[in-house]
């Protein structure tokens, strides 16, 4: 019997409510595109103290994918995206994925990473993105002469999380309060 590969898809959340609508609106495209080929769960990391937690709740629970919330303090974001690592290991899967909860992701990156997980690396991503700000103009990101992978769409393999985690105890820096990208 042939197993897919599963995939957690962390997301630590704050404010922007409305970014985060549109964002949720193409996890599910993505979620929907990619159903034959990989198992995908989207877990949220939630604030209670966030003031946007009430919107952030509806918008989750309409969501046609397949989610899970857990509640982390808005301390830093490291410690967020350690919560949600915890988390994952203890469901299991195959592969982390860091998003930031006002990245988009397009359904085809699938086609770009499923060689890189049939044979587990242990770790990739991408090395070039693009921006766009709210008038439509675009600004392109790269590690120009750098091999370095951003943090939006970063594939991490549970057997690696948990080597890091055995020698540093965490994944992230649990001081890290700004975007991994």
């Amino acid at each position: 019997m042939k197993t897919i590969p599963k995939i957690i898809i962390i997301i630590p959340c704050w404010e922007r409510a409305n970014v985060l609508k549109v964002v949720s609106n193409q996890l599910e495209n993505f979620c929907n595109v990619n159903a034959y080929k990989i198992e995908t769960v989207v877990l949220y990391v939630i604030s209670p103290e966030d003031t946007e937690l009430k919107k952030h709740l509806r918008i989750i629970k309409k969501a046609n994918y397949t989610k899970e919330i857990i509640y982390a303090s808005n301390n830093y974001l490291g410690q967020k995206l350690n919560e949600g690592v915890k988390w994952a290991v203890q469901q299991g899967c195959d592969y982390v994925m860091n998003m930031g909860s006002d990245d988009l992701i397009h359904p085809s990156i699938i086609d770009l990473y499923m060689p890189l997980i049939k044979k587990k690396n242990p770790v990739f991503g991408l090395n070039k993105i693009y921006f766009w700000d709210i008038t439509g103009k675009s600004l392109h990101f790269s590690y120009y002469n750098n091999p370095h992978i951003i943090g939006a769409g970063r594939m991490i393999h549970l057997n690696t999380i948990k080597n890091v985690i055995k020698r540093f105890g965490n994944l992230y820096d649990n001081t890290i309060n700004r975007c991994l990208d």
